[in-house]
């Protein structure tokens, strides 16, 4: 019996549909949970258990697509000596991987081609119509050889930014499209209508990046889901401390731009179902060196340094709630949990040495988790399996409220007792929470793309200046005021974000 047999399905569509002038009723799509295991492998057996607990799908990255420009053959390698590898090497990682699940498991398997670094020859690729179905066939042959259900494709990225070594074309973006519609057509062609193949691709989250590398709209139409970015908002090129992943912007365009319901929204206002866009939640988190905090606020003031490595080594062993045991030693003295409720982001602070850490925690993962599930996006992605932590699970966190996971052990929300140096952590936000009542219609209505709605409740917790003129409370019987609409080319003038150049590659090691 094949790995497929007892499988559910592995593509629905939401809502309603037309066949021949009658309406037809078609299943609602379940929540997807995935994250993404990366070839320096799994630490521990406890990971095993976070995926099959809480995860409906787990992606294999990466895998390097090799293109011989003479020939116009594509193959795809999982080993490669920029994996960590000497050439010729082999790795068990991928084996590895393939032993998840099994026959009776929901949990789908995927590969993920490209990833920073690895994106060099989608360009050339993806240029002419014989190297299209070759990388197809190469796509659908590596596939069935392995008994996999999908494949994620990470270009990063097209028509401009990404490593050094990118190529690019004007042309790209539509290349893009024909890429994907090539891999759906040589899918069809050789295996029928046997199973559906699930095809997505990672996009990033904010509007510029999106609206000028992409055809969207297009896109959509090929494509199952979006795996979105939605992350690295904040990094050396940012003038000021910031969020590494808040998910409302404050209320200038820059900010509401460079946030996770930002990112969103500007992908459905691009042509991106809500039902095929999969919110990224990233495992790592960014440090600010001399910070010069400001009338007690850490967030939107000067700093003199980043440490970058802590993006690198991600929030491994509960790192999310304690940042002690991260960064580096617990002999710097003890940190400070703070929430900013605006942005619905955490982050920590140390006095002693003006340092400020900005990344996820279980409270974050939950608001997030909430947003998705209110907006009725499609589910949550994670960068990566090996970042998360086993005890403190924010796989499973989000995983609990989107009604994936399969036991409540699987998403503890509580510190492990050894964490001593880290401030309590703030109560779970309950079911009757602001982000539980945030709609896409009302922020699309009220902010134009971007950006978190005006409330009586955060207008009134707003933080100011002393010199700056106090805003009006509005009463509950009010309708809460409208800010004016985004202009789109006056932010991306002004917005900060980064250059290919500045961005930190954490994404690969």
């Amino acid at each position: 019996m094949g790995r497929f047999s007892g499988r559910r399905p592995l593509a629905m569509v939401v809502g309603l549909f037309f066949v021949f002038g009658v309406v037809a009723a078609v299943e609602e799509a379940e929540p997807v949970v995935t994250a993404y295991v990366p070839s320096w492998g799994m630490k521990s057996e406890a990971e095993r258990g976070v995926v099959e607990e809480n995860l409906t799908h787990v992606i294999y990255a990466f895998v390097y697509p090799e293109f011989d420009r003479e020939s116009g053959s594509v193959r795809l390698v999982t080993d490669f000596p920029g994996n960590g590898l000497n050439a010729g090497e082999s790795s068990a990682v991928f084996e590895e991987f393939l032993g998840l699940g099994g026959d009776d498991s929901r949990l789908l398997q995927m590969i993920s081609i490209g990833g920073w670094g690895l994106s060099e020859n989608f360009s050339d690729i993806a240029s002419s119509r014989k190297s299209r179905r070759a990388f197809a066939r190469a796509v659908v042959e590596f596939v069935r050889d392995h008994e996999l259900d999908g494949v994620d494709l990470d270009w990063e990225f097209p028509v401009f930014g990404g490593a050094e070594n990118q190529v690019h074309r004007p042309e790209d973006r539509a290349n893009f499209v024909k890429l994907c519609e090539e891999i759906r057509r040589t899918w069809k062609a050789q295996s029928g209508a046997s199973r559906p193949l699930i095809l997505t691709v990672a996009v990033p989250g904010y509007y510029r990046a999106l609206s000028t590398r992409y055809e969207i709209k297009s896109l959509a139409q090929v494509v199952d889901w979006f795996h979105v970015m939605a992350y690295d908002y904040a990094g050396s090129w940012s003038q000021s401390t910031a969020h590494f992943s808040p998910l409302y912007g404050d209320d200038s365009p820059v900010h509401q731009q460079l946030s996770v319901a930002g990112g969103v929204a500007a992908l459905e206002r691009l042509g991106a179902p809500r039902d095929q866009i999969v919110l990224g939640l990233g495992l790592a988190g960014i440090r600010f060196e001399e910070v010069f905090p400001r009338k007690g606020e850490w967030i939107g003031v000067a700093f003199v340094s980043m440490n970058e490595k802590v993006r690198e080594e991600g929030w491994n062993d509960s790192r999310s709630l304690n940042p002690t045991v991260a960064f580096p030693t617990s002999s710097e003295g003890n940190w400070v949990e703070r929430w900013d409720e605006e942005s619905k982001a955490t982050f920590w602070i140390l006095p002693e040495t003006k340092s400020l850490v900005s990344g996820e925690s279980v409270r974050s993962a939950e608001e997030k988790a909430k947003f998705v599930q209110a907006n009725q996006l499609r589910g949550m992605m994670f960068w990566s399996l090996d970042k998360d932590s086993a005890d403190l699970s924010l796989i499973g966190t989000a995983s609990r409220i989107l009604g994936v996971a399969q036991s409540e052990e699987s998403a503890k929300t509580s510190p492990p007792e050894s964490v001593t140096n880290a401030s309590p952590k703030p109560k779970p936000v309950s079911e009757g929470s602001e982000t539980e009542k945030v709609s896409f219609d009302q922020l699309l209505r009220e902010v134009g793309s971007f950006g978190k709605p005006r409330t009586s409740e955060n207008v009134e917790a707003k933080k100011t200046d002393e010199a700056a003129p106090v805003e009006p409370e509005v009463s509950e019987s009010e309708e809460p005021p409208l800010l004016e609409p985004v202009d789109l080319e006056k932010a991306e003038s002004e917005t900060s974000v980064p250059s290919s150049a500045q961005r930190t590659n954490w994404r690969t090691r």
